[in-house]
């Protein structure tokens, strides 16, 4: 056999390998682009490894990510049952209410979220609180 033939058949192979390889790639990226897939595509050797290893890092975010739900609805169901108002703001806008500030101060949730709540509350007092910034003390 030739050196021409010998270099034709590592090349051969060499593409098949790349083939292999980006086969089992591009498996993987579409596997992750689809958030719903249940599991990971089959792969063997090194490609199981990581596909294993990318499976059980995303089984564990869901699982936070259900977790920090859950502790998120905990505490707006407290907070919705406290007696006095709670307003969350994102830096000086509403984020979220409970009954009785909505009451209090006549924030409507499905229009004034995101809206400054400066643009609803305007007692001088309060403004002055937000500008001071100090917000470990309570409003004088």
């Amino acid at each position: 056999m030739s050196v021409e033939w010998l270099w034709a058949a590592a090349c051969v192979a060499l593409l098949a390998g790349l083939g292999y390889y980006r086969r089992k790639l591009g498996n993987l990226v579409r596997w992750l682009a689809n958030p719903e897939a249940p599991e990971p595509p089959r792969a063997y050797g090194l490609w199981d490894d990581l596909h294993a290893a990318l499976h059980r890092e995303r089984r564990e975010a869901r699982q936070r990510e259900a977790d920090l739900t859950a502790g998120l609805g905990r505490w707006r169901a407290a907070a919705r049952a406290l007696p006095d108002g709670v307003v969350i703001l994102d830096e000086e806008r509403i984020a979220w209410c409970n009954d009785t500030a909505r009451a209090h101060f006549q924030i409507d949730p499905a229009t004034d979220v995101g809206r400054p709540v400066t643009h609803l509350v305007r007692i001088p007092e309060f403004i002055a609180y937000l500008e001071g910034r100090d917000y470990a003390k309570p409003i004088a």
